[in-house]
């Protein structure tokens, strides 16, 4: 399993909002059909998104990173002109114009904030699983959408979730199912938001989580998929900056 991560960084405004995944999504959309429309199409009018690319943001920043995995990283010199030309639509409800420091392509310079492409390389990068250790917390960066109405945390359904989600990007069909061996601990907060749904025409809400949660006596695969976790995110809506996780291993294993 491939990727490569495209990210803008020093953009010279601030979100008046805590979560901007929605903003950044909907003005990345609009560039990215101004770049190529039948691309656009492919990634932001199917319903299996996830499997083609995830968003990246931070709180408190506009600054944001694109992951694109395997088939689709072909596509990424169209997402680095859409990010280039985003600035000219601007961000949030009121469009505020912007202007960034680079485009970064794996965390090496790749296009200057003038259009200059500084590199005409494109590599990307196998994912592979480094951890080998069994208790693990993991830290929600962002808030983790379970589903679209507010659900309490289901460890199993979590990893059969993230399962189901590297076999869809890999193109694999074939039944998932785990045995609940481990222990896990939770410290979850409701996280509740309200965004406006071009598609629906209607303000909608979001319910999600965040907080940590701690596994302990995971097995190889389990802990394999959250190091790929860390990459493509999870529960649903990534495409939109849901689900950023960190890991921490729990000492005194």
């Amino acid at each position: 399993m491939r990727y490569v991560k495209l990210s803008v960084k020093g953009i010279n405004i601030k979100p008046k909002n805590e979560f901007n995944g929605s903003a950044v999504r909907g003005t990345l959309g609009w560039a990215l059909k101004r770049v190529d429309e039948n691309i656009f199409e492919m990634f932001f009018n199917k319903d299996n998104a996830s499997s083609k690319y995830r968003l990246e943001i931070d709180f408190n920043s506009y600054d944001f990173s694109i992951y694109l995995f395997n088939d689709y990283i072909k596509y990424t010199p169209y997402f680095a002109l859409a990010m280039e030309q985003m600035r000219a639509l601007g961000l949030g409800v009121d469009r505020q114009k912007y202007d960034y420091e680079k485009i970064f392509l794996n965390d090496e310079p790749f296009m200057s904030n003038k259009g200059e492409l500084l590199n005409k390389d494109i590599k990307s990068i196998e994912i592979i699983p480094q951890n080998s250790y069994k208790n693990i917390k993991v830290i929600f960066k962002t808030p983790f959408m379970i589903n679209d109405k507010s659900t309490d945390f289901n460890p199993l359904s979590f990893f059969i979730s993230l399962k189901r989600r590297f076999n869809e990007i890999n193109g694999i069909n074939e039944r998932v199912f785990f045995d609940d061996n481990f222990s896990f601990s939770q410290r979850l907060m409701d996280y509740k938001l309200l965004r406006y749904s071009n598609n629906q025409g209607k303000k909608m809400n979001f319910y999600a989580k965040i907080g940590e949660i701690d596994f302990y006596n995971l097995s190889d695969e389990c802990v394999r998929l959250l190091e790929i976790a860390r990459l493509v995110g999870v529960g649903k809506h990534t495409a939109f900056g849901f689900g950023k996780i960190d890991l921490e291993r729990i000492e005194n294993e």
